[in-house]
């Protein structure tokens, strides 16, 4: 547990820092005088996501913490977050994603940190100010106002490394390569990127090979059309007609059941044969998968769309925030892998045993006032022992190699704010 306490002492230093605060506030005058709700308690608000109605939350705050049986209204509230920059959560965010890898002994694929870049589109609140900067797609028949969020994940150790948001045109090439370029600043001794199918193109693959990344991705026939391919596993030399670039890649071709049916897949690759085979790069591909299951928990576990806020500063405080608590939950999930080895998972076992990521996330939002406000280190190890001696209670076992079909089908806005702000 030593990594999650050392981070949450980072945490709790840098919110009650006057250099974090000066650098968070929208203008320089904010904060000067005393108010009921002070700024680094704003900022605990915003973190926990306040699982309930807005006011539920407000009264439950005024009434546990500041112990004040007065209500603070949620249009206070709003007014007061307008103060706060959203960077000041994504700097949380990064301080977190950075202090792992230097506390920890993080898990590597043959020596290669594996990170997965990916897409995906968030539902946000339909108000005119959202709808001018992130842009309407029509979702189920009705436009609905969407954002493009893009993420560079740890599929091995469960950490985003970087995240970025979008209007819903965005192009997902482009954000992979704003992933590049923060990787360059985090970057370990060997890399390497998954990419999904959607990715392929010549620009990209000029754009890893310039910056000396490992890269293995799934790419469509047509992509390879044109490219002297003798064999399932060969190397081929291409000379890219719409900008003038030429490599030297690895074509493979592969075997892959979707949706309970066969498919043959080609993956493009620059990583040699003599450290990974074909059905080696398959597996490592496979991988790719723990991006997936990280959007599923920011939107089905974090309820990352359920917004508590009509405003773009408010949209992205809490998209910070989610990304931020999926890192923490993550780091306590990596923290507890010991404890839960030795209570569950002996010889006789059928199953291995994890920890539940749900009852991570929900403990993690419960107490997350307590970690970040309280001024004793002594009190925050002791409250942090009693959450992962809870945790270590709550498993679900692991089942390696299921698969269900996709269900396809168009959702509608989730949480809809004139519900959420009641």
């Amino acid at each position: 547990m030593k990594i999650l306490v050392k981070i949450t002492e980072m945490v709790y230093e840098k919110v009650h820092s006057e250099a974090y605060k000066e650098k968070a506030k929208v203008k320089k005058e904010n904060f000067s005088r005393k108010g009921k709700i002070s700024f680094v308690q704003y900022i605990v608000l915003i973190l926990t996501k306040l699982p309930r109605s807005l006011q539920a939350g407000l009264n439950s705050f005024c009434e546990e913490v500041l112990k004040d049986h007065q209500s603070y209204t949620k249009a206070a509230f709003s007014q007061g977050r307008q103060r706060i920059k959203p960077e000041a959560f994504l700097e949380l965010f990064d301080m977190v994603a950075r202090a792992f890898y230097q506390e920890a002994e993080f898990d590597t694929l043959k020596g290669y940190r594996v990170t997965a870049v990916d897409g995906s589109k968030y539902n946000l609140p339909n108000t005119p100010e959202l709808k001018e900067k992130y842009g309407v797609q029509k979702t189920s028949g009705h436009p609905q106002t969407q954002a493009l969020g893009s993420c560079l994940y740890d599929v091995l150790n469960g950490i985003l490394l970087d995240v970025q948001l979008q209007p819903c045109t965005g192009n997902e090439r482009e954000l992979a390569v704003l992933h590049m370029e923060k990787l360059k600043s985090m970057r370990t001794d060997k890399e390497i990127l998954l990419f999904d199918r959607g990715y392929p193109s010549a620009e990209l693959l000029a754009e890893l090979e310039s910056r000396n990344f490992f890269y293995l991705m799934r790419c469509s026939s047509e992509f390879c059309k044109g490219m002297k391919i003798s064999s399932n596993d060969c190397m081929v030399h291409h000379q890219f007609r719409k900008i003038p670039y030429e490599g030297d890649f690895r074509l493979v071709h592969i075997q892959t059941t979707e949706d309970f049916q066969k498919t043959e897949e080609i993956l493009i690759t620059n990583l040699p044969k003599e450290e990974f085979s074909t059905e080696e790069l398959y597996d490592l591909y496979h991988l790719r998968w723990g991006i997936e299951t990280e959007y599923r928990t920011l939107k089905d576990k974090l309820y990352i769309e359920n917004f508590s806020g009509c405003s773009d500063i408010a949209v992205r405080q809490d998209f910070y925030a989610s990304m931020f608590l999926a890192n923490m939950a993550s780091i306590m999930i990596y923290d507890n892998r010991e404890e839960i080895d030795k209570a569950h998972n002996s010889k006789g076992n059928h199953y291995c045993y994890k920890q539940n990521v749900a009852i991570t996330i929900a403990t993690l939002k419960d107490h997350v006032i307590e970690m970040v406000l309280t001024d004793s280190n002594i009190r925050r190890t002791r409250k942090l022992n009693y959450i992962m001696k809870t945790l270590t209670a709550s498993v679900v076992p692991s089942r390696p190699g299921r698969s269900f079909p996709r269900l396809v089908k168009h959702k509608s806005l989730r949480f809809p704010p004139n519900s959420r702000l009641l």
